[in-house]
């Protein structure tokens, strides 16, 4: 829909001749404009409640998908850690396990706020053209 209304509108813009004497009642164009963009509001908002739900879930979806994934390493690196402190292994390689648990534990979080930055929604509607254009059938 919004290729054909850019289509249309490049058309219009392209084969229109100015209108030098308008000739026009004002005041019902000013309400029939002000109802458009009313139309105009609800529909955006409409769409925007729609994207961001969506994206919510995604969101949701891709965190899941981290924590699951981290979660898991760092399950495994301790229970590795476990066994190597039982068997009173090499204190430098305890030292090594335990500083990669604490890494994938930092790097779990910053994954997460890298995935919660971009889920940000920052959707503003600016006008981009106006007009009246009278279209004549021949």
């Amino acid at each position: 829909m919004g290729d054909e209304a850019e289509s249309v509108f490049q058309m219009l813009l392209r084969n229109g001749k100015d209108w030098d004497y308008v000739n026009c009642d004002r005041e019902k164009l000013g309400l029939v404009h002000e109802d458009l963009e009313n139309q105009l509001a609800f529909i955006f908002s409409s769409v925007v409640e729609e994207f961001e739900a969506e994206n919510t879930t995604i969101h949701q979806i891709k965190v899941q998908r981290v924590k699951a994934i981290f979660d898991r390493r760092i399950l495994q690196d301790e229970q590795r850690l476990n066994t190597l402190r039982r068997a009173q292994r090499d204190p430098r390689l305890i030292h090594a396990t335990e500083v990669r648990i604490e890494k994938t534990k930092e790097t779990k979080m910053q994954r997460i706020y890298d995935l919660k930055e971009k889920a940000k929604v920052d959707i503003e509607p600016a006008e981009v053209a106006a007009g009246i254009f009278v279209v004549e059938h021949f």
